[in-house]
């Protein structure tokens, strides 16, 4: 029986790649500032300037030749651009899990450091239902980041990441940008990392001390619905590929199941949404403790403008509306924002909580059980 392979040297390998590309500006990283909320899970906005200059970013000023560059631009670019054929600089590994051969690549739009992407080599829709293979890639690489010594921190030398998430943005709604089948990760510590996010911090807490082997709960103080597993047979499993990958397709499928019975007592799901082909759409989040699905409802929130003149006398400017586009980094408890303007008017309209709810299903609107 084979064991769950470790990628050597995959962590300092990946920073060093992280810093050349960066050095090169073939990748762009978009630093922020985290501020918690006070609520119970002290969710996060992090104040991202540079998230303006992220490509795709509309700018009112551009004149002719920049709209028929950006035009040609656009002619030029691949319909699929995972294809291996373009994995380039961004490359740090090439692996095979199960039955499927990957690629393990940078983010060429980090808002963390050494974000990175796991693609399947083949084509395969973003809409669908992870296989046992494609878990047990976001498993390995996982593992392999948490060994050997990779960074300084305080003059001393840590071994590995030995705590990060990876996640998946199925469908749409998700908040997926591209349509070939990819996942992500971030390491939680390290040169800006993210550290202990706030959903797992929840999730570790509830019931703390039991073992809850086998059941799925949600988190009391998350306003939306959404479904978490205890890891608690992963040690067991992760000395043996093929239990590993087993138990974490086994854990997925009831996740997944549970949300499908779950949604069709919700008023704002519609029942097509469940029936067909490619299911509803969701995010997914995978640490070392928990496994969490979070159904979707919408892409993105609209923050509504603000009426008023100019800031004077203690009374804040107006502001345009603003759309905050939502995948799994947002429920992990953390929002993104351009500056302060931005993030003050989040915490006006409700804060991190509300945004997700929006995007999500409300628990509140759930009808009572008899």
């Amino acid at each position: 029986m084979a064991p769950v392979q470790v990628l050597e040297n995959l962590g300092p390998a990946t920073l060093e790649s992280f810093r050349r590309n960066k050095r090169k500006d073939i990748l762009d990283y978009f630093p922020s500032e985290a501020y918690r909320e006070q609520n119970e899970l002290q969710t996060e906005i992090r104040i991202c300037p540079s998230l303006g200059d992220k490509p795709g970013k509309d700018d009112d000023e551009e004149d002719e030749d920049d709209k028929k560059d950006q035009e040609e631009e656009k002619e030029e670019k691949p319909d699929d651009v995972f294809d291996s054929r373009y994995w380039g600089p961004l490359l740090v590994r090439r692996f095979d899990a199960g039955d499927e051969s990957f690629g393990f690549l940078l983010n060429m739009n980090a808002v963390m450091p050494m974000h990175s992407i796991i693609i399947t080599k083949h084509f395969q829709n973003q809409f669908g239902t992870l296989t046992e293979s494609q878990l047990l890639a976001l498993f390995t690489i996982m593992k392999s980041l948490a060994a050997g010594p990779v960074y300084e921190k305080d003059g001393k030398t840590r071994t590995g990441f030995s705590k990060n998430v990876g996640f998946y943005n199925c469908g749409q709604t998700s908040g997926c940008s591209q349509a070939h089948r990819h996942m992500q990760l971030l390491p939680l510590e390290g040169e800006d990392g993210l550290g202990d996010f706030p959903i797992e911090r929840g999730a570790r807490a509830y019931k703390k001390g039991e073992s809850l082997p086998d059941e799925t709960f949600s988190i009391p103080s998350l306003p939306y619905m959404h479904f978490v597993r205890r890891l608690s047979e992963l040690d067991e499993k992760a000395s043996n590929e093929a239990d590993l990958s087993a138990y974490l397709k086994k854990v997925y499928s009831e996740l997944l199941q549970v949300m499908q019975r779950s949604m069709r007592d919700h008023p704002d799901c519609k029942t097509t949404e469940l029936d067909k082909e490619e299911g509803m759409h969701y995010n997914l989040l995978l640490t070392h403790e928990h496994m969490h699905v979070i159904p979707r409802r919408e892409e993105s929130y609209t923050i509504p403008p603000r009426e008023g003149t100019i800031e004077k006398e203690g009374k804040p400017a107006a502001t345009e509306p603003k759309e905050l586009s939502v995948n799994s980094i947002g429920y992990m408890g953390t929002m993104l924002v351009e500056n302060e303007t931005d993030d003050r008017r989040l915490r006006e309209v409700g804060g991190v909580l509300h945004v997700l709810e929006h995007c999500g299903f409300s628990k509140g609107k759930m009808p009572a059980k008899e």
